[in-house]
């Protein structure tokens, strides 16, 4: 699986880059407590060791990569 690179937000999405090039996106609706979260939080983050996972401390959330890949195509957007 890939690996997490660079997450960014913006239009009310969450972005991640990953080390082989993908760009993948979600709108912020998957993850409510994202959405609800100021910017500086959102930005507040740390990507795992092992470059799968994201996670928000202060906010008490994590995101796995997977989600990303989902087929629910309402909520799956894919670059590259």
């Amino acid at each position: 699986m890939a690996k997490i690179e660079k997450v960014w937000f913006n239009n009310e999405r969450i972005y991640l880059l990953t080390d082989n090039g993908e760009t993948l996106s979600r709108p912020l609706e998957a993850f409510p407590v994202l959405k609800e979260a100021s910017e500086a939080d959102r930005n507040d983050f740390k990507i795992g060791r092992f470059g799968d996972d994201i996670r928000w401390e202060k906010l008490d959330e994590d995101i796995h990569i997977s989600s990303f890949y989902e087929s629910a195509k309402s909520w799956y957007h894919k670059t590259n």
